[in-house]
């Protein structure tokens, strides 16, 4: 093969282009095609019109034309490609950032008018037509978005669909069933759920619903929001006094859609509240005519609803109800005897109610859990954040009970009347940069940026300590796997004999030494017992004295072996590093720093005691000397700290 040299013109894909620069290829690059695998030698820098790529000198579709004169003017084709790719990039960036800043002003106006109940959006898209048959290429181009509404679920109902479709010229067409404009492909490749009068990939509109999580999930584009047109309340006309029965309330008849069976009924609604006696034997006349009482459903009122217009007319004083006649049945909401008044006793009871009977749920979610292994740290993490956005829809009920009590519930929470809703607007935005084992942490803002989310997050005290403790939490139970050398905390019982052992008591002021203190497990301990004892820690590890900084305690330095000796401290407490013998170092390091009438008590590797070399011999000498005493503890004790290593306490006393 012709050598390539900068200058020479080629030929790829068909088309002339020029060298601009050749630079050597790395030993072990090869090429594999129809020859076999053909170690590369060059890479080349390749000018085609304004576009500067780089391909290999072994690329099938290049082909070296020495017969064609070089080009003399590399440095100027180089630079010229070079500013064409600068100013493609940076329209290219701009236009990325036009993007995101046109998203961010869609979700700043989407966040104030999506319902904090939506679950889904439907949405009407004008489709183009963008096939190429002689390439089997089937797609077509969404030219204008329109969302025309919102759903409580994600079902894919075609009758939901069409009622939306009505309240836009261009897709009432869709509103009437048509043969064929029900299309169902929930299939590889498919385009889902969606109403369109021709084919999916011909030009037309197209009624869908997608899936929302807030504003994510939602497609940016225009707003054309009312209720269905095939539920949109008529002009609601006043039942003429007249024609009232003695004793009845007045109120306006309405004409409706039932939300998920989809027949029509009349609603009569109350122009005044009414109090629960009141409610009780309107309810009564109601159910004798064959009705119910339904509550509010998004643009559904509340009252009294029937399946026909004559019972709806008898119920509201135009004729009299016979005393034996039909009791509704057939409704989902038969039964249901909650008093339509937004700001009512009844409604603070069921708020309080609620709220008692989650304190079984919170318990076990903030329950103490297993965290042995990453996934069950995890786990356990995730619980926690579960019983705390518990505890704070249980704050929530309350505080709503008692507004409503008070009769004095903000306008935009005074429609809450279920637990479900309340707990959707107490989520908190999460942030999970973590990793994989990581279940997230609170970032203390409302998940549901909204009227309504912003209103009950102001009602909630924010508890910044108690994310900064969990945070801390998350990262002591993390280290358990990231191998620190010589990392074992010591087990409460056994912190609790150590400081047994030294004798010290709650009512201690004297100096402590803690010369290894890891993560704090021997400092909390000391700390919660004796309150105004004096502690000095020495920490070698940077992360682990990191966590010691967060919980509180000044660590005095990193390397205690290097620390100077000398009667300082009336007790010492260590649990030191095994590892070459480092214990007997440490323990006999620390001896010299004790006053006089001093204690020190540890926690050693029993090598000491049976092993032969100098090392042991010299210390076990020296500890017999002194006096010292050695207990002996059980075999897997420090199993939960992650090893099975046999170990001893040791308590030396300072003459």
């Amino acid at each position: 093969m012709t050598t390539a040299t900068v200058g020479m013109q080629a030929t790829y894909n068909g088309s002339l282009c020029v060298i601009v620069g050749v630079r050597n290829a790395s030993a072990n690059t090869a090429w594999i095609g129809g020859g076999g695998l053909q170690q590369v030698r060059h890479h080349l820098e390749i000018v085609k019109g304004n576009d500067l790529f780089e391909l290999s000198e072994r690329h099938p579709w290049l082909t070296l034309r020495p017969d064609l004169p070089e080009v003399l003017n590399t440095s100027e084709l180089r630079a010229s490609a070079l500013m064409k790719r600068d100013e493609v990039q940076a329209a290219y960036r701009e236009k990325l950032a036009k993007g995101q800043r046109e998203r961010e002003e869609f979700e700043e106006r989407a966040r104030a008018i999506v319902p904090a109940w939506a679950k889904a959006a439907i949405i009407a898209e004008s489709q183009v037509d963008d096939c190429d048959s002689m390439t089997d290429y089937f797609n077509v181009k969404t030219e204008r978005t329109v969302i025309l509404g919102f759903s409580k679920h994600t079902r894919d109902l075609f009758p939901e669909m069409r009622k939306f479709a009505a309240n836009m010229e261009e897709t009432a067409h869709l509103a009437t069933p048509t043969k064929g404009d029900e299309h169902r492909e929930k299939y590889s490749m498919g385009a889902g759920y969606y109403l369109k009068a021709c084919s999916g990939y011909a030009t037309g509109w197209a009624i869908r619903k997608v899936r929302i999580d807030g504003t994510k999930g939602l497609p940016s584009g225009e707003f054309r929001l009312s209720e269905p047109a095939a539920t949109r309340k008529p002009t609601a006309q006043p039942v003429s006094v007249d024609s009232q029965s003695e004793g009845m309330p007045a109120m306006t008849i309405e004409k409706h859609i039932h939300t998920k069976k989809g027949f029509e009924m009349w609603i009569c609604v109350l122009s005044d509240r009414v109090d629960r006696a009141e409610f009780e034997r309107l309810l009564n006349r109601a159910k004798d005519l064959g009705g119910w009482y339904t509550r509010q459903w998004g643009t559904t009122p509340g009252g009294y609803a029937f399946k026909s217009e004559d019972a709806a007319n008898k119920f509201a004083g135009s004729g009299t109800p016979s005393p034996d006649g039909p009791r509704g049945t057939d409704s989902d909401d038969v039964g249901k005897t909650d008093a339509p008044s937004t700001q009512s006793p009844h409604l603070a009871a069921r708020f309080r109610e609620l709220a008692d009977g989650m304190q079984a749920a919170i318990d076990h979610k903030l329950s103490d859990r297993r965290e042995n292994t990453p996934k069950q740290q995890r786990e356990a993490a995730s619980a926690r954040l579960d019983g705390w956005h518990l505890e704070r829809t249980q704050k929530a009920l309350r505080v709503l009970a008692g507004l409503h009590e008070a009769g004095v519930c903000p306008d935009e929470l005074a429609g809450l009347k279920t637990k479900a809703a309340i707990h959707e607007l107490t989520r908190a935005q999460m942030d999970r940069s973590g990793g994989y084992y990581d279940a997230g942490r609170e970032t203390g803002e409302p998940y549901h940026d909204t009227p309504q989310g912003r209103a009950i997050w102001a009602m909630l005290s924010d508890n910044p300590a108690k994310r900064a403790a969990e945070e801390l939490r998350q990262e002591i139970a993390g280290l358990k796997f990231k191998k620190i050398p010589g990392y074992f905390p010591t087990p409460a019982p056994i912190v609790s004999g150590m400081i047994a052992a030294a004798g010290i008591g709650p009512d201690f002021t004297g100096r402590i030494l803690e010369p290894s203190a890891g993560s704090g497990a021997i400092a909390d301990a000391v700390t919660d017992h004796a309150t105004f004892a004096d502690l000095t820690l020495y920490e070698v590890n940077p992360t682990l004295s990191k966590i010691l900084e967060r919980k509180g305690y000044r660590v005095t330095g990193s390397n205690f072996l290097e620390a100077l000796t000398g009667p300082q401290f009336d007790r010492v407490l260590m649990n030191p590093p095994f590892e070459k013998g480092q214990d007997m170092y440490h323990v006999r390091h620390a001896f010299d720093m004790l006053k006089k009438g001093g204690r020190l008590v540890a926690i050693m590797s029993p090598g000491f005691t049976f092993r032969n070399d100098s090392a042991a011999r010299t210390f076990r000498d020296w500890f017999e000397d002194r006096g010292g005493e050695m207990i002996k503890i059980d075999s897997g004790a420090f199993r939960e700290s992650g090893t099975d290593v046999s170990t001893v306490m040791v308590i030396l006393d300072r003459d």
